[in-house]
């Protein structure tokens, strides 16, 4: 499990108390029980486990709570040089960003590496979550143009004649159409034998 301070150029693991208290985006990476009710307090709210965050009934994806926005949504994940789809939990409170996910995600890494890279003006939550979201979409947009492309393709390939198969099918008619004057010239001769 870890527990990251997403802002900080370390964005190393969180030792302690005090420095959870101090970060305004937690990225929670395989947590533990422990850690998610450590950072729950934090923000006053229960840190959904594995398969609370895989439930993506209409009533669960987008909800507001006391003390936070709640969002479910998927993400693609890299495991093994795959890449995968896997629920991504995010909790935004009115002093703090967190981030749950059971798999490494891509828009986090990139999330983390904008945050990092452009030191932007707000560390609000708010601004934090859509530093999290623009590469998110733009990754997602990529996945669509892509499948987009391929569709694209295949309908491309279906929508052309095909020689060789007018062909076979051509073929085929005229070997239909023997076997049906064969038939016929067979039934004549049995008739006339009989």
């Amino acid at each position: 499990m870890t527990v990251r301070d997403m802002t900080s150029d370390s964005g190393g693991d969180i030792p302690n108390a005090n420095s959870l208290d101090e970060t305004p985006w937690l990225d929670l990476e395989c947590p533990t029980e422990l850690e998610r009710q450590r950072v729950g307090d934090l923000l006053g709210e229960t840190i959904p486990d594995e398969a609370g965050i895989s439930e993506f009934e209409a009533s669960s994806r987008f909800f507001v709570s006391k003390n936070a926005v709640h969002l479910r949504i998927f993400c693609l994940s890299e495991r093994d040089d795959e890449i995968t789809i896997t629920p991504l939990g995010v909790l935004i409170g009115d002093t703090r960003l967190i981030t749950v996910h059971w798999a490494s995600v891509r828009s986090i890494r990139l999330g983390r590496e904008r945050v990092r890279a452009s030191k932007p003006e707000s560390t609000e939550p708010w601004a934090l979550a859509l530093e999290l979201f623009e590469p998110h979409v733009d990754t997602l947009a990529d996945q669509i143009e892509v499948l987009y492309t391929q569709v694209d393709r295949q309908n491309t390939m279906l929508s052309k004649p095909d020689a060789a198969l007018d062909t076979a099918i051509v073929n085929l008619g005229l070997a239909e159409s023997s076997i049906v004057m064969k038939l016929s010239r067979a039934r004549r001769n049995n008739a006339n034998l009989s």
